[in-house]
């Protein structure tokens, strides 16, 4: 949960304040040349992460922006076709400055996708309406959420590493590179908020399968996503792999549309059910853990620290007239 903030609105009478669990502190650059999308597009940005969004209507305006503010833009959503730039021209400009480039674009074709996706785009959307915008939306904030992100990848090829972590930092997520099995699970321990795993099958000294076994022994499927990777035929590895633990199973050769789907949706599921936990175990109005949460884990907080030798305090706070606290 990011920059807690509260938006305002009435019920019964009365002004509620409702929680917004994550805002993007940074600006968006979006650059487009149809007044109309332009707005909509920004009136969506703004109302689903509270983010600053600059408007540029040409490459040279876009130059003027991030030539004085490059550094600070989470993302830049750009139109492939402006007065100034018809083909595609602005992704390079942006990619200078180090922004992630969402394109857009009215007509597409294969030649114009490998194109934008040569030039390293986060990804590319089809105008098609509400829809598609919707989708550029919620992209820019799984940028923003990426860079919080760890991503564990386990593969003895010293290629497929590195085109992972090519494909994955594109989104800008925080890629950590293991050559086996041994030491995958060696850095999972060291690095305990990794999210994602992406693990090869055919490795040496542990596999695949061992490694999310091992894995497992560690972390539950709501806490570490696991998706497995093998080129060899024969669909009992993916069954394999899923029976071991696994969240999802991807085959080489894989194109970079497919994997980014398929992380996208593994860390959204693990979004999902963080946000079913914390509406079962914390306040809705001030994020504290509830009563429901001290009796489920207050035991093995107590096991922890009688274990570990530390010490544990615990404070009962009664507040009067806790009613206004509520009203205002």
């Amino acid at each position: 949960m990011k920059n807690m903030k509260t938006t305002k609105f009435r019920h019964g009478g009365r002004v509620v304040h409702k929680p917004q669990t994550y805002q993007i502190d940074r600006p968006v650059l979006l650059i487009e040349d149809q007044r109309a999308l332009a707005q909509m597009a920004e009136a969506m940005l703004r109302h689903e992460w509270g983010c600053e969004v600059m408007v540029a209507a040409s490459l040279d305006e876009a130059r003027q922006l991030l030539e004085t503010r490059g550094s600070e833009f989470i993302a830049a959503v750009c139109d492939l076709n402006l007065p100034d730039a018809p083909y595609g021209e602005v992704i390079d400009l942006v990619n200078k400055y180090g922004v992630p480039a969402i394109a857009l674009t009215g007509a597409f074709g294969e030649e114009l996708r490998n194109m934008v996706t040569k030039k390293g785009v986060v990804d590319y959307v089809l105008k098609g309406g509400v829809n598609s915008y919707e989708y550029v939306v919620n992209l820019v904030g799984r940028i923003h959420k990426n860079t919080d992100i760890k991503v564990l990848v386990a593969d003895d090829s010293l290629s497929a590493r590195a085109v992972l972590k090519h494909m994955l930092s594109i989104q800008g997520l925080n890629v950590l590179i293991a050559k086996d099995g041994y030491e995958a699970i060696e850095i999972l321990e060291q690095h305990p908020d990794i999210k994602l795993a992406l693990v090869d099958y055919n490795m040496p000294k542990m596999n695949g399968f061992s490694f999310v076994l091992e894995a497992r022994k560690r972390m539950g499927k709501d806490q570490l996503a696991i998706i497995g990777i093998s080129g060899e035929n024969g669909g009992n590895i993916s069954a394999q792999f899923l029976k071991n633990g696994a969240n999802d199973f991807i085959a080489k050769p894989y194109s970079y549309e497919e994997l980014i789907c398929r992380v996208t949706q593994n860390l959204e599921m693990l979004e999902m059910v963080e946000s079913i936990q914390n509406i079962a175990n914390r306040d809705y109005l001030t994020g504290m853990y509830n009563r429901r949460f001290f009796f489920d884990e207050g035991y093995s907080i107590y096991e922890h620290a009688k274990n570990n030798g530390s010490n544990l305090v615990i404070a009962m706070i009664d507040v009067d007239h806790f009613k206004k606290v509520n009203d205002t």
